[in-house]
């Protein structure tokens, strides 16, 4: 379905219906209509890869595009149904009906006769235009719209096929909240989901883009079923390398190992990210471009840029809205554990967070390990294969005892979130952060002071992890040893 003499010129209209298409490719979506999903994050190419599909099956199929696309400002949650009802009045008159007036309510009236309300559906397009709906009328003004788009596209069906491009662009929105306005845009997918199903005259072919949508979603499961689901992810380094030459126009191995690894590792191969990047690196004199041959690099350690600092781009704005978005909780651990350049484990990041003198310290400890778990499930830390050795036994318990000032009991019971490698150890799972550009963000938020308290906590922690179960059994063999006073020494002495 690639084509690159698409893009040797600026898109045109396809010729009208007298050219003859070309027959469309069997067993695809074009030729049986279905359901067509692009899912990734922003910057990654899903409106790009769109884009080609509907100019590629306008031109050589005489396949008619219908568009509609939401957010991220639920101001604009109508804007959908103004689209789709303008695509579909300008595809019909592209391939079925030259004649169709210019005049919204004229073009209405004539296609759809039976319509009784075309003045009140033009007076919501033009309200749409000029950003004049009622917030409390928004959603309904939007289904009014999109049922009428679905006439249009019933009657345009007939003639000619058709590609529907549906996207939801989500921004930096990432409050459950407001995401909840958003919803509406699923119902108007399945909406035209049952309208595909019908299978009419000609095909339809519903493309959906999105983020991240519910996999038991009726357009999902049918795109799943057929193998027409795309999850999109970022570039791999060699192909990030030569996205980066074909971007600053030098050849393919001028450019810096280390800038390729730095720029790989803080936008995680997303286009978008790469583009930013290299923008501001350039813009702060840290790389140069010498007569479109050379790439030099001004700045020994890359590692030291203050990659916070560039809040006016995409990478940067959507990490602080992710960040700003987490629980109070897995918002402080996600700071804490940026501290960290190796892998650190529970332990690490309770030793700054939860006091040995509280009452509720197994409590603390609890909620820290489901912040960290849900941290893990958004991809922000990852767990490491190997575990760190953590000796266990009534030494341990009866240190933790002393630390506490707590009796702990010398039962011994099964071990609950540490896996037993034998008697006398446990194995301590551990985590890191890989995140280059969650690292630089987060750790930002951070004071020096702060930062130094958590690392200075932590070797602590973990040096009375090591040396004080051995330093607790000389205690306990001297305890053993029998006390004489020195007065009773001196009498015995004497005798």
């Amino acid at each position: 379905m690639h084509d690159e003499s698409l893009h040797a010129q600026v898109p045109y209209a396809p010729p009208k219906a007298t050219a003859k298409p070309e027959p469309l490719p069997a067993n695809s979506p074009l030729s049986s209509g279905g359901s067509v999903v692009l899912q990734g994050t922003a910057g990654l190419g899903k409106i790009e890869l769109a884009q080609h599909a509907v100019v590629y099956a306008a031109r050589k199929y005489f396949t008619m595009p219908v568009i509609g696309t939401m957010g991220p400002r639920t101001q604009d949650l109508a804007r959908m149904g103004h689209e789709m009802v303008k695509s579909c009045l300008g595809a019909y008159r592209h391939a079925v009906d030259p004649s169709l007036p210019e005049s919204d309510e004229a073009a209405l009236s004539k296609l759809l006769p039976g319509m009784p309300n075309c003045d009140v559906i033009a007076q919501h397009l033009q309200d749409v235009e000029n950003g004049d709906v009622h917030e409390d009328s928004r959603i309904s003004v939007l289904h009014e719209l999109v049922d009428v788009g679905l006439d249009i596209i019933q009657k345009l069906s007939s003639h000619v096929s058709l590609i529907i491009v549906c996207q939801l662009e989500l921004g930096t929105t990432l409050f459950p909240k407001t995401l909840q306005y958003f919803n509406c845009f699923y119902e108007i997918v399945a909406k035209l989901m049952r309208l595909v199903e019908e299978r009419g005259a000609h095909p339809v072919t519903l493309w959906t883009l999105c983020k991240n949508p519910d996999m038991n979603l009726e357009f999902m499961k049918a795109s799943v079923a057929k193998g027409w689901h795309m999850d999109l992810a970022g570039l791999s380094q060699d192909i990030c390398q030569e996205y980066m030459a074909a971007h600053l126009e030098v050849p393919l191995g001028v450019i810096p190992e280390q800038v390729v690894s730095f720029v790989y590792k803080i936008s995680l191969g997303n286009p978008l990210y790469i583009r930013e990047a290299l923008g501001q690196l350039l813009a702060d004199g840290h790389i140069d471009v010498r007569d479109g041959s050379e790439v030099e690099q001004n700045i020994e350690d890359l590692e030291s840029v203050e990659i916070a600092n560039w809040s006016h781009t995409s990478m940067v704005g959507e990490t602080m809205c992710l960040l700003e978005s987490l629980d109070p909780l897995q918002a402080a651990v996600l700071k804490v554990s940026t501290v960290f350049t190796s892998p650190f484990s529970l332990q690490d990041l309770a030793s700054s967070s939860c006091s040995r003198w509280s009452g509720s310290n197994y409590f603390d400890y609890m909620r820290l390990f489901h912040a960290v778990t849900e941290l893990e499930k958004r991809g922000i830390l990852e767990k490491q294969p190997f575990k760190r050795k953590l000796d266990s036994g009534p030494l341990l318990v009866r240190s933790h005892s002393v630390l506490t000032g707590r009796r702990a009991s010398t039962k011994k019971e099964p071990s609950r979130g540490l896996k037993d490698s034998s008697s006398d150890q446990r194995e301590l799972q551990m985590f890191e952060m890989k995140n280059l550009l969650i690292r630089k963000v987060g750790g930002s938020m951070l004071l020096e002071a702060q930062k130094k308290k958590v690392k200075r906590q932590a070797l602590i922690e973990r040096a009375l992890n090591r040396d004080l179960p051995a330093r607790m059994e000389d205690l306990e063999k001297k305890k053993k040893e029998p006390h004489i006073p020195w007065y009773y020494e001196n009498i015995l002495t004497r005798t």
